[in-house]
């Protein structure tokens, strides 16, 4: 609510080459960031691209439909979500099912103390912290903010030894920060256009089948919009304090239903979901065929988010990658004399090679201890 409207401002400055670069910098930060192998994070990012081409683009021209007429407005982002997310997560749980692998529900109490509370305090706003700083950053996302905040916390804590043991405060921090990565995220969706989430991607894709385009401009054409969500937030957030403490304990009741049965009743629900949507067969051979994917791509440690984001974000680039074009007469080297551009690069090419150093210093650092213990 504070930082949101002073970045509407300075985002007016924008034109399509600093929005093409802008959102060049969030998918290749979100696959740099968003896993151990820079290579996988990019591989899945070119393949959401890769998927937003499918269809007829701006000039009339059908791309990648191979003769069938239902793939001419392109594949819905609701099938290769649900594909890629609830699909593949029933198909691992089946896996694990045929392995062997039964899981038990840990029994706890439901509540903590106020003293618990109490104790907490400085981890919750350390957390905050940190996660809303993470959240801003377009692609940085909730999983990076909660890592980051649970290491900060081991290091400040006066019994780093506890952590990794039940310690709550290696509970309430990285949730902390997960919060509020979550709220922070919603910055660069509504003033930038830029999803800093998974879940702020299909928010931007839900507001733009409304007709309403995140952006600087929303803050003064929907204003209403903006401040609705915006109140919804603070609204939403108390009503989940209120439902969720009474009702704990039902919800704990819900990891007691058998896995053998919940995953039939999961499937079946995006089964009729997606056909719901169209009311094509079609749609559901995509749906199986995302989920085998998904289910691959977790499997082998591949990130899956890179692939929503360039799904989203790859017709909005073509866009403004056609009108950058336009606006140099073909010439991409004109692009540079314009500073933001120039800035964003550099930042696209430092958040490139951020896990490449880390992974030359972890694999340095393992070498000197071993030449110690040696």
């Amino acid at each position: 609510m504070l930082f949101a409207p002073r970045i509407a401002e300075w985002a007016l400055n924008f034109g399509p080459p600093e929005y093409f670069v802008l959102m060049v910098f969030g998918l290749s930060s979100v696959a740099s960031l968003s896993g151990g192998s820079l290579v996988k994070g990019l591989m899945a990012m070119t393949l959401g691209l890769m998927v937003s081409t499918m269809g007829t683009d701006v000039t009339g021209v059908a791309r990648f439909t191979f003769g069938i007429p239902e793939m001419l407005d392109g594949i819905e982002f609701l099938i290769v979500t649900i594909g890629l997310f609830a699909v593949s997560e029933v198909l691992l749980n089946t896996n694990e099912l045929r392995g062997g692998e039964v899981r038990s529900v840990i029994k706890h109490r439901l509540f903590i103390s106020f003293r618990e509370i109490r104790d907490c305090l400085g981890a919750i706003s350390r957390g905050t912290v940190i996660g809303f700083i993470v959240g801003v950053m377009p692609g940085a996302g909730a999983g990076i903010a909660s890592f980051l905040s649970y290491s900060v916390e081991s290091q400040v804590s006066k019994n780093p030894e506890r952590f990794g043991h039940g310690e709550i405060r290696g509970v309430a921090a990285p949730e902390s920060a997960n919060n509020a990565a979550s709220a922070g995220a919603m910055v660069p969706m509504l003033t930038l256009g830029i999803p800093g989430s998974g879940t702020t991607a299909i928010l931007l894709l839900a507001l733009t089948a409304l007709n309403v385009h995140p952006g600087p401009m929303m803050f003064s054409q929907h204003p209403e919009v903006v401040w609705g969500l915006i109140a919804a937030l603070y609204v939403g957030n108390v009503m989940l304090l209120i439902l969720n403490l009474p009702m704990v304990g039902l919800f704990v009741r819900l990891l007691y239903v058998p896995m053998r049965l919940m995953l039939p009743v999961i499937m079946v629900i995006c089964v009729v979901g997606v056909y719901n949507a169209n009311q094509q067969t079609l749609d559901l051979i995509f749906l199986c065929g995302f989920g085998v994917l998904g289910y691959y791509m977790r499997k082998h440690r591949y990130p899956v988010a890179p692939v929503i984001l360039g799904l989203v974000l790859g017709t909005r680039m073509e866009e403004a990658l056609r009108q950058s074009m336009i606006m140099s007469q073909g010439n991409l080297l004109a692009l540079l004399d314009r500073p933001i551009v120039v800035v964003f690069l550099v930042l696209t090419v430092v958040f490139l090679c951020v896990p490449v150093i880390l992974k030359r210093l972890r694999f340095r650092g393992r070498k000197v201890e071993l030449e110690t213990e040696d």
